[in-house]
């Protein structure tokens, strides 16, 4: 005969297996043409930095730019299917980037997703290259839908750059980038 007791074990035994499960999290894409190196966590950069986008539209190439004090971030996006992203710190403030030069990372967060980029450093400024494929279309689109962009080099972090959502205009930017999207590039002249 069981007992109260061995009732009491059997049903917190199988309420145990009851969790609810933990919230969706938006997934972290990440292009490297280098292999990550487990590392100890970055320091924890300073608070951020409010931007505002610009953008601008060319022949061979779509640029959007982030102008901040301290942290100006380019996006260039050129008809050889490559996107190139530059962020750069002057080298005062909560954007004082250690010198020399070495691997960096650019990182993305914000509520249309999360990726980064790692590259390279010179100085004070970060520079990536990733194909422009359909998932790089789709970390740009969430990128002009507002966010964070953060720079790391070793256990340094830059303080956030915050972009806000750009609207019409950086819907417009997208639509450039999607006609870059395999685009055939000119034939030479000569």
């Amino acid at each position: 005969m069981i007992t109260w007791r061995g009732w009491a074990v059997v049903l917190v035994a199988a309420l145990g297996g009851c969790q609810p499960l933990p919230p969706r999290q938006v997934a972290m894409r990440q292009y490297s043409p280098v292999l990550n190196k487990a590392g100890p966590e970055p320091v924890q950069g300073p608070a951020g930095v409010a931007a505002r986008w610009s953008f601008s539209a060319a022949r061979t190439a779509c640029t959007a730019h982030a102008a901040a004090l301290h942290a100006p971030l380019d996006v260039t996006v050129r008809v050889d299917d490559s996107v190139h992203v530059t962020m750069a710190s002057n080298g005062r403030g909560r954007f004082a980037a250690p010198g020399g030069h070495g691997p960096a990372m650019i990182a993305f967060a914000g509520p249309g997703g999360r990726w980064r980029l790692h590259g390279s450093r010179r100085g004070g400024t970060a520079s990536a290259t990733r194909p422009l494929d359909d998932s790089g279309v789709t970390d740009l689109l969430a990128a002009v839908e507002g966010g964070a962009f953060t720079m790391t080099a070793g256990r340094w972090r830059s303080g956030a750059l915050d972009v806000p959502g750009a609207g019409v205009s950086g819907r417009d930017w997208i639509g450039c980038v999607r006609g870059r999207q395999h685009a055939p590039t000119a034939p030479a002249t000569g």
